[in-house]
Order: structure tokens, then sequence, then C-alpha cells
């Protein structure tokens, strides 16, 4: 089964694909992170982080800590999906945090999607929830989350269509990002290569049942 787009515009490409009523959800569950390198200190949990009464869009923060606080909202997130999308056997879908916050208003959606934001000047994206867009997120056999995606451009070649496929990339990392006037280190992607932002650190971002 063919995936959907890497990164779905609420209110659009949902909406006309599926309803409500089509989705299962799973969760309450953790984002668990673990440093890639052997000698990585990074393992612990994500959350998202409220920046203000004006922005929805959330950063999601890493704390260094061996669980999430019980009861804390903010370390709880939510796997949205259809049954339609797959990657190499694996469910393709949404994750969410703010499960009872209905997106759009008269929507019968709920929930702040999480997406990666990019700058021009960087190969580093940091992640957010809310902010009206959401990647197509899958989980593999090891609860590693990846994102999905139709393309790979390094296979292109001039004049030739690329051929669709189903690719799955693990491009997490942990950086240092300063997002509206708070500075954080935060779940991040990059892109490829080095990273532009010399705080980054390759992670695996794990679902781990609460």
């Amino acid at each position: 089964m063919r995936p959907q787009l890497s990164t779905i515009l609420l209110g659009f490409g949902l909406a006309a694909t599926t309803t409500a009523q089509n989705l299962t959800q799973e969760g309450p569950f953790a984002l668990r992170v673990k440093g890639q390198a052997q000698n990585s200190t990074i393992n612990g949990y994500l959350h998202t982080v409220d920046v203000g009464p004006v922005l929805i869009e959330k950063p999601i923060q890493y704390e260094a800590i061996s669980s999430p606080p019980a009861g804390n909202v903010t370390y709880e997130f939510y796997f949205n999906y259809t049954g339609f999308s797959e990657s190499n056997g694996n469910t393709v879908g949404l994750v969410i945090s703010d499960a009872a916050l209905e997106s759009n208003a008269g929507s019968g959606f709920y929930g702040r999607p999480l997406s990666l934001q990019f700058a021009a000047d960087s190969n580093v994206a940091y992640a957010l929830t809310g902010a009206g867009s959401a990647s197509s997120i899958g989980f593999n056999q090891d609860n590693k989350a990846f994102i999905n995606t139709y393309y790979d451009d390094s296979t292109y070649v001039p004049g030739e269509a690329p051929s669709v496929g189903d690719f799955d990339f693990y491009s997490w990392a942990i950086c240092w990002q300063f997002f509206a006037r708070v500075y954080m280190p935060s779940l991040s992607w990059v892109t490829y290569g080095p990273s532009h932002n010399p705080t980054c650190e390759r992670v695996d971002l794990i679902r781990e049942a609460l």
C-alpha cells in the first residue's frame, strides 16, 4: 500500500482522504530518545512546551530523566492512522499531542500533529506539534520512529522520472534550538550529512508504553 505524502496540510490533504470516524488511535505512549553514538549521554524522554498564549505551535523538549512524570499530559503522545498507508509492512500515520483538543473548530479532528519546520540557512529542522501540517510517521518492529516519503532524490537522473517507492528515514536528533524566545534541547531532524547546528546528536526516537 502506498504511503501518504511525507507532509500533509491539515484541512486539505487529510480531510480530503479520510474522516474522523476512519481514524484509529493508539496511546497514550511516551517518546523516548536514546543517543546513537557509543559515548552519547542522551537517554530520556520528550514533552511538549507551551511557549505562550499567542502561539499554538509547541516545540518538543528533551529531558534527561529515567521515566516520564506520572499523569503529566505533556509527555503523552498518540498515533492516529487509517490503516490504508503502510511502508515495508509498518503502518504510517500521524503522531499527535493534546489528543482532546480539536485541531480545527467543527472539523471532528483532534490533537496537534507533529511536523518538521525547516529554515533556509540550515540542514536541521525542528519538530513542532500544532503547526498546521503533519509528517507521515511510522514505527518499525523495534518501535523506532521513521518518516516515510515517496521518493529518494539521491537516486535522481536528469531527464528520467523517479520511481515511486517506500522510503523510510531515521534522521532524528536532539539539538539546542531557539524557538519563540526559548532556547532548549529539542527534537530535531538532520536532512543529510553533518549537521549545520554543532549541538546536534543523532538519536533513536522510540515509542514506549506508559
